[in-house]
């Protein structure tokens, strides 16, 4: 299914790896940030890192959730629920700030295309973060 986002489209060929897969065969040890924009499929993307997400090499993901998401049928609770059980908190990523948020469903699911910053537990005291 292709979005009708004003943009021409065409094929480009080329290949594609996990994130696990790239990160294993070019022995990197760890990744600071990682910033992910995939028009929606920032889930497919973030499940291909689980190994090293669950293992801490990632210390931070930034990723959007808009209007994209409707068609791949995630939620913002989605990615809390992905990101939670393995020591990350997810923030909302404002002009000058990150905020720490209580997810709401009528407040939080809005689609508009918000950053969101995940960071791993041990980072989270060296961020400056809002309530």
């Amino acid at each position: 299914l292709v979005m009708d986002d004003g943009y021409n489209k065409h094929r480009i060929d080329g290949s594609i790896a996990r994130g696990d897969d790239y990160i294993t065969q070019k022995n990197v040890s760890e990744i600071s940030f990682l910033k992910i924009d995939v028009e929606g499929m920032e889930m497919d993307v973030l499940r291909g890192f689980s190994q090293s997400l669950d293992s801490g090499k990632i210390k931070a993901v930034q990723f959007e959730h808009g209007s994209c998401h409707i068609v791949s049928h995630h939620l913002l609770l989605d990615f809390i629920h992905f990101f939670e059980p393995r020591g990350f908190k997810v923030l909302r990523i404002l002009p000058r700030s990150l905020q720490q948020f209580r997810y709401n469903l009528e407040i939080d699911e809005t689609f508009v295309g918000e950053n969101f910053l995940a960071a791993h537990s041990s980072i989270l005291g060296r961020l400056r973060v809002s309530i």
